[in-house]
């Protein structure tokens, strides 16, 4: 049963498996990493770091002044004691940001725009009925044809839209979306 004003998700309907992907982008190169799980926690989400952020950070090209930064979206395992000691251990920055800001989490709107991409190709392939592998292999197949241009098209929305709060100096935007000028600029360093 679905809750007024939101469409059933697949965690609502009996029966039905979620696909969890971490993935990872990078200015200049796309999607650089897109690896399936199945549960995450802090153990896992450090072990993930530890097994794949070297790998990731290498394809995104040489650390910026001697750092990498790895920006967050709130899940509670990547805020987890082991994780945040993972991600030092790689040598790299945690930035976490605001919940419920999608416009400056540029992976949620890559999510958005592989859902629309996957709509598309079932309708263009009368898709109406699949197995959770073939779906699974529908989505990778997904990310690794989303182009870099797409990829960088999000990264920098994400910085102009940082810009104009760090223009707003504090408006009730800002405020409301609880992002600090040095977010801003973390992030603004991060796409240049």
């Amino acid at each position: 049963m679905a809750t007024e004003g939101r469409r059933p998700e697949a965690k609502d309907l009996a029966g039905v498996r979620s696909l969890h992907v971490l993935i990872a982008i990078a200015y200049k190169k796309g999607v650089i990493l897109a690896v399936p799980y199945e549960n995450i926690n802090g153990t896992f989400f450090a072990q993930f770091i530890r097994r794949y952020f070297n790998i990731a950070f290498g394809c995104a090209g040489p650390k910026q002044n001697g750092r990498r930064l790895f920006v967050m979206d709130n899940d509670p395992s990547q805020r987890s004691k082991r994780a945040k000691k993972a991600v030092e251990d790689v040598e790299a920055e945690l930035l976490e940001l605001p919940p419920r800001c999608a416009d400056i989490h540029c992976i949620e709107n890559l999510f958005n725009l592989i859902k629309c991409k996957l709509e598309d190709e079932a309708t263009k392939h009368n898709i109406t009925k699949e197995s959770f592998e073939q779906f699974t292999d529908r989505v990778l197949r997904a990310l690794n044809n989303i182009s870099i241009e797409e990829v960088d098209k999000l990264i920098l929305n994400m910085a102009r839209i940082i810009e104009a709060v760090l223009a707003s100096k504090g408006s009730e935007k800002c405020c409301k979306l609880h992002i600090t000028p040095q977010i801003c600029r973390k992030i603004l360093f991060s796409t240049r």
